[in-house]
């Protein structure tokens, strides 16, 4: 798929993140650090806010290529908004490969935790004739998932992560 075939699914999911990112609170820089010790140490919050910093800029160099990997790891633990963000990250191709399938994937389990913005991303791209193969493609990815993975599991945990991107 050309790149500019993304363009309406990323107008469609960039506005909802630029709200998110807005509606997000004002306060000072986060402590990096004690963000990295935190993440390290498995705390799924302290992962999400750390791709975030990379994701925007905040308090670190901004470079999409080092939230993705964070972003990850609170998606896998059922962080909606980390699976949401992710699922930006693959429409976007911002520090991974672009991938409608990992997007539809990503936005599944963000809508099943109760993301608004994503059930209706969801919707929006099943709709399209024009995204019927790469919904396949996703459904196939989630039913790997789900044939490895007991009916129930709160997040996914054996995913295909972020390609990282050369």
């Amino acid at each position: 798929m050309k790149p500019t075939a993304f363009r309406p699914l990323v107008l469609l999911l960039c506005p909802c993140l630029a709200v998110s990112l807005l509606s997000a609170r004002a306060d000072a820089p986060p402590d990096i650090a004690h963000l990295q010790q935190a993440a390290s140490s498995g705390d799924s919050q302290a992962e999400f806010q750390l791709g975030k910093a990379f994701y925007t800029g905040t308090g670190v160099r901004k470079d999409p290529a080092q939230a993705a990997p964070w972003y990850l790891k609170a998606a896998e633990k059922g962080d909606a908004e980390a699976q949401y963000r992710l699922a930006v990250l693959y429409v976007k191709g911002e520090g991974v490969e672009r991938s409608v399938p990992q997007t539809y994937f990503w936005l599944t389990f963000s809508a099943r935790g109760g993301n608004l913005l994503a059930r209706r991303d969801l919707a929006t791209i099943r709709a399209s004739d024009r995204y019927a193969d790469d919904v396949a493609a996703g459904e196939q990815l989630l039913a790997g998932y789900n044939a490895q993975h007991p009916p129930g599991s709160p997040a996914p945990d054996s995913t295909p992560g972020p390609a990282p991107k050369n």
